[in-house]
């Protein structure tokens, strides 16, 4: 029996720049020493979320309450944990 639990999280078809894949659910840090201009800060994690609404994945930044789509541009990020184990990270 597991001793965990944490729903299963999706795949979404990308890895990180350390090639580690990337699942719905997943905390992930802007990898390049600062982050979108429009936070003004160094590290700013973001969370993978599914957007019903366009049926594609979000970056989302609780933080700010913004997302944006997650596409070909995002070639920068790291994992750096998931929303179960390491809720700590984006609230």
């Amino acid at each position: 029996m597991c001793q965990y639990n944490y729903p299963v999280q999706q795949f979404i078809g990308r890895k990180d720049r350390n090639g580690k894949d990337i699942y719905e659910g997943d905390i992930l840090s802007w990898d390049n020493g600062s982050s979108p201009e429009y936070f003004n800060a160094s590290f700013v994690p973001c969370e993978v979320v599914f957007n019903e609404e366009t049926s594609s994945y979000s970056l989302y930044w609780r933080l700010k309450e913004y997302a944006e789509q997650f596409d070909k541009k995002h070639t920068i990020y790291t994992v750096t944990g998931n929303i179960y184990e390491n809720q700590d990270l984006v609230s």
